[in-house]
Order: C-alpha cells, then structure tokens, then sequence
C-alpha cells in the first residue's frame, strides 16, 4: 500500500465546505425518500417503484460525491501542517473498492482525517495529530455502514424466499424495516461526521494561516 509519509504539498488547500453541503444534501434526501418509501409502503405500486429508482439513483451520486470529499479532505492534509500520514487521497478512496479490506480500511481513512483535521491538536507539532483521539462517532459511522448493508442485501433476498414458503411475511416485514431503520441511522451520522471534519479543515487552516490567532477563538466557533 503507498503510504503518504512525505506530507508534500501538492496544489493548495481546497475548502470542502460547499463539498460538503452536497453530500449532505443528497444524504438527506436520500433518508427522505426512504421514509416516503417506507409510509406508501405498497398501498401506491407503481409510485413505489418509482421512488425506489430515485433511491437508487440519489444513493449512487451521494456515495460518489461522498468519495469525492474523501478524496479532497487527504489531499488538504499535508496544507494542514501534518506529518506521516498513512494514505494517500487515491488510496483514501481505493480502499473503499478492495474486497476484504474494505471492511475496516474506510473506517481507518476516515479516521485519520479526523485526527489530522482536528484544530486543537498542538500545529508546532507535525505529528501530535496522532495522539488525537477518534470519537465514537466515526465508530458508529462505520459499524452502521455495514450493517445496514448487510441487512439490505439480506432484506433483497428474502421476497424470493417469501416466495418459495422459507420465511413468512413477518420476517420479510421485520427485515426491511431493520434495513430502513440502520440506513437512516447511518445517514444521520454521515452527515454530523462529513460537517465536522469539513468544519475542522477550515479552522485549522484558519488558525495555520494566522498563527497569532488564539486557540481559543477555533474552540468557541
């Protein structure tokens, strides 16, 4: 794996604050459209079948912008004054496609553009970034990433099953409304964990680039 120890700066640092209000956006919606989903349920056929080509689509674009932002926040690293970082922006994304590894990588990436991005950290230090501490948040982010994935891939194979008497509708009911209910969890702590580093760049940058600047001031915003 390329490991990102140089701390090179290439390009200039890049706000991804407007980044991030799309990604949130469309995450939003996305929660939206499951909800409709959920309250028409099948009482409206051919308007369910709609939404859920809408859901389809919206998750598709929300987890590629969501890449997108993954990739900026890496690549604004090294403007953060920070060393020995782990990933590269390309492998910060990569990972997210690598069987096996994808199940924990994501969370690491994520992870340590937490850290790194975190304005209080000691910015006389390079590396005191990584004495930061992760919160739950990113934890839970991610736990519930794969298990609503999980229970959405069950909840997809179950109508078949339904079909040929292996489960009852009860089961088939219960599992996709778990699959709704951890998908919408998941958004919500999608959205509070892509604002927060989104708002940790830019103080940070902010207190970089004027080093007079109180500490205090970043905490207080």
């Amino acid at each position: 794996m390329p490991v990102n120890t140089s701390g090179e700066k290439q390009g200039q640092f890049t706000p991804v604050d407007k980044l991030a209000q799309w990604v949130v956006g469309l995450y939003i919606t996305s929660a939206i459209v499951i909800i409709v989903y959920v309250v028409l349920d099948k009482a409206h056929a051919r308007l369910v079948g709609r939404i859920a080509t809408v859901q389809t689509i919206v998750v598709v674009i929300s987890f590629i912008l969501f890449l997108i932002w993954v990739y900026r926040t890496h690549k604004n690293l090294p403007h953060l004054d920070v060393k020995g970082l782990r990933f590269t922006p390309g492998w910060s994304v990569g990972w997210f496609f690598v069987p096996i590894m994808n199940l924990f990588r994501p969370y690491q990436v994520v992870s340590e553009a937490w850290r790194a991005s975190y304005p209080a950290a000691d910015i006389s230090d390079a590396e005191s970034w990584k004495r930061v501490k992760t919160l739950p948040i990113v934890g839970w982010w991610w736990a519930l990433c794969l298990i609503s994935s999980i229970t959405t891939l069950v909840a997809g194979q179950l109508p078949s099953m339904w079909l040929s008497g292996q489960v009852d509708s009860l089961t088939v009911s219960r599992t996709y409304m778990a699959s709704y209910i951890t998908t919408i969890v998941f958004i919500v702590l999608t959205v509070l964990m892509v604002r927060e580093i989104s708002r940790f760049q830019e103080a940070k940058y902010r207190l970089i680039s004027s080093p007079q600047q109180k500490l205090g001031e970043v905490k207080d915003e």
